[in-house]
């Protein structure tokens, strides 16, 4: 009888044990950022512009402008958060201290629908993202000193939407 309550009792202690062993694993991603107070940079005018193909399937997104002010050469902009997105910034071929962010929008994102599974793993999910930012706000990340720091860019000037012309077929031209 004894051996049987033992039996009980250290099964139990093992359900138990082994439930909150995998307790740790169903967290969600949460890490905390920093925002840097004083970067080694200065920003000067940032905006953002909606846009719009002219044809059909040619999507539409939004491009986030980030000019510099002082820019020192051991910085590395690396990512720009920006509307729940997340894109590796770019710099403009015109101005050497300008960073462009370009944003599609959801409509843009091809999603396969298929019966196989396998198919349907090519779809990427979307990605965490780490900040909670209002619409005329951005996080950029930049390396300096071999570390990433963040920096949290508000009141983002919002420019009047582009909208791109559609393109004349051979046969409009003539």
């Amino acid at each position: 009888m004894i051996s049987l309550k033992f039996t009980t009792a250290l099964l139990g202690v093992s359900i138990v044990m082994l439930s909150f062993s995998n307790c740790g694993n169903s967290k969600t991603q949460v890490e905390t950022y920093t925002f840097e107070q004083y970067p080694p940079f200065t920003i000067g005018e940032v905006y953002s512009q909606e846009w719009v193909a002219g044809v059909r399937g040619g999507g539409s997104g939004t491009n986030l402008h980030i000019t510099f002010n002082k820019l020192i050469e051991d910085i590395l902009i690396k990512d720009i958060y920006f509307q729940k997105q997340i894109v590796k910034s770019q710099r403009s071929t015109e101005n050497k201290y300008q960073y462009i962010g370009y944003f599609k929008s959801e409509m843009n994102r091809d999603i396969i629908m298929d019966i196989n599974p396998i198919n349907e793993a090519q779809n990427t999910p979307q990605n965490y993202f780490p900040f909670k930012l209002k619409d005329n706000e951005a996080v950029i990340s930049y390396l300096y000193k071999e570390e990433i720091h963040y920096f949290m860019i508000v009141k983002i000037k919002r420019k009047p939407m582009l909208n791109y012309p559609t393109t004349k077929t051979k046969k409009n031209d003539e």
